[in-house]
């Protein structure tokens, strides 16, 4: 561009620019459609997830009016982004405008799930857990603020708590969510508590990022977790840190039992969950099996960023 381009001083007032050649205008023209195209897609493809994004245990089923709600999307946004996750089967529709996530989404979950050799690992461990102890065997790891559980072996069906595989409960007041957390370096605890609104789901439950700290330090120090009453009345969570081949966590072990039970057997209890942790442990050492999925990611409060994005994006549209 600068054969066809005059350079101008600002001591030479009365100077004059010399007009772009039309294929350099052209290039420009070109290169700022393209910018505005990636702009537009990007903003289409975030808007989308942030759809995805609103569902939840807690709001398995939401109407159009609710996501447009959740996410600030207007009508105009909305209803094509539906339609289009809809026609791929990453929504479902259940009635006229109420949605569900699709089952396409299922058989994306399924193969990370077969990508992470620890489940097929810790399955035979959780089952003779479960079987043995007459308890609820969960196996997950962390994913943000989230503890998601991959796999659960019932052997106690009066303290079904609702953990399925894909369900997720908030690290900061479940024994799986905390014993995972307390693997992680403090700066990095801190940076993905800064994106939790602490809810008190009972009277038990650790309500502040100090609190929940010093709770993590102690866990750090003696190997294992307990959340007493902290996300369900009555029950009571037990879990400690799995180790891969590298020796760093990769996923944790619980199981869930009464209070009345756990006031009786807790020495016990934690025990057996230590040996199943180090059962598997081992297996993944010997197989020299390293896992990534205690990798901190950025967080972000994704309800009200995506929400004060959609808004903007949607006003600078209309």
């Amino acid at each position: 561009m600068n054969d066809h381009v005059v350079c101008v001083h600002r001591a030479s007032p009365d100077a004059r620019i010399a007009p772009l050649k039309s294929d350099s205008l052209s290039a420009i023209i070109d290169t700022m459609s393209h910018i505005a195209e990636n702009r537009r897609v990007n903003s289409s493809v975030l808007k989308a997830l942030s759809i995805l994004d609103a569902f939840g245990p807690e709001r398995n089923q939401l109407s159009a009016s609710e996501l447009g709600e959740l996410t600030g999307l207007t009508r105009g946004s909305l209803y094509p982004i539906l339609y289009a996750l809809e026609d791929r089967g990453y929504l479902r529709r259940l009635s006229r405008s109420r949605y569900a996530v699709g089952f396409r989404l299922v058989e994306l979950a399924n193969l990370v799930l077969r990508e992470l050799d620890i489940e097929k690992s810790a399955r035979p461990s959780l089952r003779k857990l479960a079987s043995e102890l007459d308890v609820n065997a969960h196996l997950g790891i962390l994913n943000g603020a989230s503890a998601l559980h991959l796999h659960r072996e019932v052997g106690a069906e009066a303290v079904v708590v609702g953990e399925i595989v894909g369900w997720q409960a908030p690290a900061y007041c479940t024994a799986m969510g905390k014993v995972l957390l307390a693997q992680l370096p403090e700066d990095d605890q801190r940076r993905i508590m800064t994106s939790v609104r602490f809810e008190p789901r009972t009277a038990h439950t650790i309500t502040e990022t100090e609190a929940l700290i010093r709770e993590t330090r102690r866990i750090a120090a003696c190997g294992h977790a307990v959340s007493l009453e902290e996300y369900h009345e009555g029950i009571v969570g037990i879990a400690a840190a799995v180790h891969d081949a590298s020796g760093d966590a990769c996923c944790a072990i619980s199981i869930s039992v009464t209070r009345p039970r756990y006031d009786r057997e807790a020495d016990a209890l934690v025990d057996a969950v230590r040996k199943a942790v180090e059962t598997v442990s081992e297996q993944l050492r010997n197989r020299g099996l390293v896992a990534t999925t205690m990798r901190p990611r950025p967080m972000h409060s994704r309800k009200s960023e995506s929400h004060r994005k959609n808004k903007e994006d949607d006003r600078h549209a209309t």
